[in-house]
């Protein structure tokens, strides 16, 4: 059985409207066919509904002289299958009405979209014990991202559905806040944050984020000056799209060779040198990602073990969350409101939560050595490009770009 249904009350809930609904169409159909007959209703009988969760009883509506059979009772056996059906289809992304058209093509059974509807109301009492529910653990990181959905009341445009995974010293990790708002504003972020940090027992953890640009601003706002590191595949991509146009396509694949190598496989000691070799074999097309790399965000995993650098690197994490979600939600393009799009998607939460997701065990502590990041910033400083003229009886011979280092040596030279 379905965990939602596992609440006899909660399903004895559901079935009594259902039959209430039910009599209602019949009625209805009864004074359309026979407009000129009175009918006259005759109170209720109770029966014993025998359910996967045992006996339920029911009231069952009545009319005078006429007989009313519940046809989603007689199907007895499938009654209680059927509700944890319509909340595992809507949880997988299939729309209410979609669900009742299924259900009557595939079964024969009627059932409205409204009481639809009903059946998947009941995951808002997870939804509600999932923003109630009190954090007991201590999540050293955190990471942070987004994904856009259909939610017609809030815009016209695609919402930001904004969630958070934690990561305990233990390597556990759980999905543990959500919000969905317009965009990914530096209000909305710092609203989002707050009912965060409310949540958190450990209010200085590390964050793991994309290229969101009123992130990092956000979060420094909320929880202080607290370590940030940036999704380094985001940075790769978005060397790649600074180079496109300006640098050959086989220059481009060996500079993304090189920053992969740099930013996954060099050992933290030797970060200086692969950089130092970055500029010397592509000086002017590194030199269009300077301001790119010179983000103190992009090496903050050099002030961990590197057995902790490496966990930290990417936003792999949530990213294959909100993959799981997409092919949970492709099938419905719209949500009337959030509260909606948290129902369609808190049982992906819930099995992601109770899913065994670990890192190995590992000490979180900061490295004694902490990597000064300006060590970097100052070799990036001294690979500044200036261009130099020669020229001769007014003719141009030599337009370069060189270095301050190297303008240096000339001027010795000289």
């Amino acid at each position: 059985m379905n965990s939602i249904t596992k609440n006899k009350d909660a399903l004895k809930e559901i079935l009594q409207n259902l039959i209430n609904e039910e009599f209602e169409t019949f009625l209805a159909d009864l004074k359309t066919k026979n407009p000129d007959q009175k009918y006259y209703r005759n109170g209720t009988y109770t029966i014993n509904y025998n359910s996967e969760l045992g006996n339920i009883k029911l009231r069952i509506p009545r009319i005078r002289n006429i007989e009313f059979k519940s046809a989603f009772l007689s199907k007895s056996s499938y009654s209680d299958k059927i509700v944890s059906l319509c909340i595992s289809l809507y949880s997988n992304g299939l729309s209410t009405s979609r669900i009742s058209n299924t259900l009557y093509e595939v079964f024969g059974i009627d059932i409205s979209k409204t009481t639809v509807s009903l059946f998947t109301s009941e995951l808002d009492k997870n939804v509600d014990t999932y923003f109630s529910n009190q954090l007991e653990d201590q999540y050293l990181f955190i990471h942070l991202d987004a994904k856009y959905f259909s939610v017609r009341n809030i815009s016209s445009n695609k919402s930001a559905l904004i969630s958070a995974i934690g990561v305990t010293k233990d390597g556990k990790k759980d999905h543990i806040h959500m919000n969905v708002i317009k965009r990914e504003s530096k209000k909305d972020l710092i609203s989002f944050l707050s009912e965060l940090k409310d949540k958190l027992i450990l209010t200085n953890p590390s964050f793991i984020i994309d290229g969101a640009e009123a992130m990092p601003s956000a979060i420094y706002e909320v929880f202080g000056d607290v370590p940030i590191q940036r999704c380094l595949v985001h940075v790769v991509r978005n060397a790649k799209k600074v180079l496109k146009g300006f640098a050959t396509s086989s220059d481009i694949k060996s500079i993304e060779t090189k920053l992969n190598y740099l930013f996954f496989e060099c050992k933290n000691c030797e970060v200086d040198k692969c950089i130092t070799e970055l500029f010397s074999q592509f000086p002017n097309q590194v030199n269009k990602l300077k301001n790119l790399l010179k983000c103190k965000h992009i090496f903050t995993y050099l002030g961990y073990p590197e057995c902790i650098g490496k966990l930290i690197k990417t936003n792999n994490t949530i990213e294959q969350f909100h993959s799981n979600l997409e092919a949970v939600t492709k099938q419905h393009r719209t949500y009337p409101d959030e509260a909606s799009l948290y129902r369609a998607i808190i049982k992906e939460i819930e099995r992601y939560n109770q899913f065994d997701t670990l890192y190995e065990p590992v000490n979180f502590q900061i490295s004694e050595n902490k990597f000064e990041s300006s060590n970097l910033i100052k070799n990036f400083k001294q690979a500044d490009y200036i261009t130099i003229e020669i020229r001769k009886s007014g003719r141009l011979l030599i337009n370069k770009e060189i270095n301050k280092m190297q303008y240096r040596e000339i001027q010795q030279i000289i």
